[in-house]
């Protein structure tokens, strides 16, 4: 998923998640979210990773509860100039 807005409202669509636990992928069963520009690839981000982009690792967690989760994220989210968010139900 990657938002066509600045850092700032990046991180606002982290804020409300509560299942999904913002942090670097280790390779676990849970879901995890990060911004790499921030977080995992900080130190070779400059000039090669969009400072918008959210990586999402899907884990075993219920469905719909990641699919709600990321809405209340897609929700606090107020100046999106683009985005492109995948119809859920065709993942089912």
């Amino acid at each position: 998923m990657q938002l066509s807005v600045k850092i700032a409202t990046a991180k606002n669509f982290l804020r409300p998640l509560k299942e999904i636990e913002v942090a670097v992928s280790l390779g676990s069963v849970s879901s995890y979210i990060e911004i790499p520009y921030t977080m995992s690839h900080h130190d070779i981000a400059a000039g090669r990773i969009p400072e918008n982009l959210i990586r999402f690792s899907v884990g075993y967690e219920d469905f719909e509860v990641l699919k709600e989760d990321l809405f209340c994220g897609i929700k606090n989210v107020k100046e999106v100039g683009s985005m492109h968010v995948y119809n859920f139900n065709e993942f089912k």
